[in-house]
């Protein structure tokens, strides 16, 4: 009678690869590991790529002895995004979410975005929530929560992504922590472009939406910690950030169905530079007032219509906050409000 083998994990198919690319974390690090460890799923890998970081971060990950990890490091430091390729190349997961290592991910998060996956062929990405927290662990708010729920088609989900983004002038997807992408998919638009500065992750999610569609759930699949080395504020210049912009909208411009729509979102981005020339002109901030003029920005042209926009975005911004703050009128909540205020404005897309 030939006896039941038990599979060891080494020999179960790799369903996700919670992928760490880390640099200089060595007070963060262990509860990302940790969150990453959690997550109550045998067949994981936990995928920690060091990117030559020159304190004590390699010494803490190798005091972690779960057979899931797998730790790589780096002979140099090949800048951020291209250690999330890496990371991305040497991931072995039908699904790859990648943890920033001042991330957590929520309890249980993963293995309820892979059943969601594992339906639904056509997904090429799920986007969840994320909850700001600070040191003490005490909420700040939440981020990646302008889509409403539900499952979008990848080009109506890029036209959605351009539109909250021009409308609110805020990346509409999580941080990454709180992305599952599918491998394959990923795989296949050879990974983030880093000569994207600031909105690498943006211009990725976009490209992956061309292979697949988009779910978003409502639930928090992880915490992003707030402090002062918080790899987003080396990143945040609002210039680069625009100038990020404009050369996804003019990737992506063709995908945005009728003219007036592209001109409508692109006068709702210069609106954006617009302030920010009003805020360099105040500063007498002259070299930034030529960048943004500059030859290199073939996209942008003055206009008074230009200043409209931006008391529009000034104006979305302040509804944007009424309505999450405040009771409104019609008792609608907020991803009503959302849908409400996009279909009324976008009537000519659909």
């Amino acid at each position: 009678m030939t006896k039941n083998l038990k599979l060891k994990i080494t020999d179960l198919p790799i369903i996700c690869t919670i992928a760490i690319p880390v640099y200089n974390r060595e007070r963060l690090i262990s509860k990302a590991i940790e969150s990453a460890i959690r997550q109550n799923i045998e067949n994981i890998e936990i995928l920690i790529i060091d990117n030559n970081s020159t304190d004590k971060t390699r010494n803490i990950i190798k005091t972690y002895k779960d057979k899931r990890i797998v730790f790589i490091k780096n002979k140099r430091n090949i800048g951020l995004f291209q250690n999330f390729n890496e990371c991305l190349k040497k991931s072995r997961g039908k699904y790859i979410k990648f943890l920033c290592s001042d991330d957590m991910l929520t309890d249980e998060s993963l293995k309820k975005e892979i059943e969601i996956m594992e339906k639904n062929e056509n997904l090429s990405m799920l986007n969840s929530v994320g909850m700001r927290i600070d040191h003490s662990g005490h909420e700040l708010g939440t981020l990646g929560d302008l889509f409403s729920a539900g499952t979008y088609n990848g080009n109506a989900a890029i036209l959605t992504a351009l539109w909250l983004q021009a409308e609110y002038a805020k990346n509409p997807f999580n941080y990454p922590s709180g992305v599952l992408i599918r491998g394959n998919s990923a795989r296949s638009i050879c990974g983030f472009d880093s000569s994207f500065r600031n909105a690498g992750d943006l211009e990725f999610f976009l490209r992956l939406l061309t292979k697949g569609d988009l779910y978003v759930s409502t639930n928090i699949g992880c915490k992003i910690l707030v402090h002062d080395q918080q790899e987003g504020k080396f990143l945040s210049n609002k210039l680069i950030n625009l100038l990020d912009l404009y050369k996804i909208y003019e990737i992506y411009g063709k995908i945005i169905s009728s003219r007036y729509n592209f001109k409508n979102i692109k006068y709702k981005l210069n609106g954006m530079v617009f302030l920010m020339m009003v805020s360099k002109l105040v500063k007498f901030d002259i070299s930034g007032i030529l960048t943004l003029l500059g030859p290199s920005n073939n996209f942008y042209r003055f206009s008074v219509v230009n200043f409209y926009f931006a008391i529009l975005i000034i104006y979305a911004r302040m509804k944007l906050y009424f309505f999450k703050e405040k009771n409104n009128p019609k008792g609608l909540n907020y991803d009503e409000i959302r849908s409400y205020y996009y279909y009324e404005n976008n009537k000519e897309i659909l």
